[in-house]
């Protein structure tokens, strides 16, 4: 649910493989509806269901039990909230709701952390009274603009965050998003490049179990400082230790069931890993562990029917992934800059798992080069949409 980017097509994927039937909702007419696999479930009225209408959606729907893979945070907060009968007619790997939402808010993200103990970046949630330039005091270090709920802000702005400089342009900002119905947080800024990223993502049966851990570190990204990863690769459990001794703890607290995707950044001022957030859905590198043995998107399909899973402890290391569009666009600037030799380039994308094209499903990639061609003759010829 919720499949117009490449976290749907990833999921897709990951399923149709091991040969188990699926039905798509959200994906439109986006390049993920060119999946060989794909096969869209329409409303009686032939539209896609929303999360605001997947209640009443499911409920007319004649055919069960279907499992529940959401693809997005709107989509896996619809599910967590269905009421029980619906819940048992469609199950789902998830984790409860009180749990979705801490993960969801990053205000209380950031407060469960701070009572559990946890490294995480200084974070200070911002009320409709309060003056940010009272809040940024001497002890924040570089701060930025973030959003309690990242999807809102995405969608408002078409970013992730606000980079500021002066508290006069803080608390414009912060204005602005109230206006708009926004809540925001100061948060310091963790500073280091790309590979000071690192991930840990994973599954929990609903025993509490971790059935699967997969480690990998940013290589390359989209953009600076808030971008999208457009480069990783996989590395060792025992490089990211001290990340999954701060999961270790996390999980049992949140009663955490499902697919997860934990981001950590190194902060080499004090040498600890500061949790980021907690993606408690699938998301958009999930191909690679995929790829790898650790099919955390078949776990919960299994989990949620009620089925043991197996577990998975090992994995290969050094693979790598890209996002082949945006990815071409920084090595070419990297390339201009001294700071990437072709060397360096051919063994990142030589072999690598693609976030979109692959060679037994290359529609989905066709249709994104045929879109972004005719953008850029559009440009050229400055045609209008």
């Amino acid at each position: 649910m919720g499949g117009r980017n490449h976290t749907a097509l990833g999921v897709i994927r990951a399923l149709a493989r091991n040969g188990i039937p699926q039905f798509t909702v959200g994906a439109g007419t986006s390049y993920v509806s060119y999946c060989r696999w794909h096969r869209r479930l329409r409303s009686q009225r032939g539209d896609d269901p929303t999360p605001e209408s997947l209640a009443g959606f499911l409920a007319r729907l004649s055919v069960e039990p279907m499992v529940l893979i959401p693809c997005s945070d709107a989509w896996v907060a619809a599910v967590a909230r269905l009421e029980p009968t619906l819940a048992a007619r469609f199950p789902a790997s998830i984790a409860p709701l009180e749990s979705l939402d801490i993960c969801l808010d990053k205000g209380r993200f950031a407060d469960t952390l701070a009572r559990l103990g946890l490294p995480h970046p200084r974070t200070i949630c911002i009320g409709a009274s309060d003056d940010v330039r009272t809040l940024w005091d001497s002890t924040l270090r570089d701060p930025f603009l973030k959003p309690r709920n990242s999807l809102a802000l995405r969608a408002s702005y078409g970013v992730k965050a606000f980079r500021i400089r002066t508290r006069a342009e803080a608390m414009t900002r912060v204005r602005e998003a109230q206006q708009a119905g926004l809540e925001l947080m100061l948060q310091e800024y963790v500073p280091g490049p790309a590979g000071s990223h690192y991930f840990v993502d994973g599954f929990v049966d609903r025993a509490g179990a971790v059935c699967a851990r997969f480690a990998r570190r940013r290589i390359r990204t989209n953009a600076e400082p808030f971008g999208d990863s457009s480069c990783m690769v996989s590395i060792s459990l025992e490089e990211a230790r001290a990340p999954l001794d701060i999961l270790d703890r996390l999980l049992p607290a949140l009663r955490y069931r499902g697919v997860f995707n934990a981001q950590f950044k190194y902060d080499d001022r004090d040498g600890l890993f500061k949790l980021l957030e907690v993606n408690p859905r699938a998301w958009g590198g999930v191909s690679l562990p995929v790829s790898c043995g650790v099919n955390v998107v078949e776990m919960s399909y299994w989990d949620a029917l009620g089925f043991p899973v197996k577990p998975v402890v090992e994995y290969p290391i050094g693979r790598y992934w890209i996002y082949a569009s945006s990815d071409r666009r920084v090595c070419w600037q990297l390339f201009r800059e001294g700071r990437l030799t072709p060397g360096a380039w051919l063994r990142t994308w030589a072999g690598a798992v693609q976030a979109i094209f692959r060679w037994d499903d290359p529609a989905p990639a066709g249709i994104v080069f045929f879109h972004r061609l005719l953008q850029a003759v559009r440009r050229t010829l400055r045609v209008p949409r």
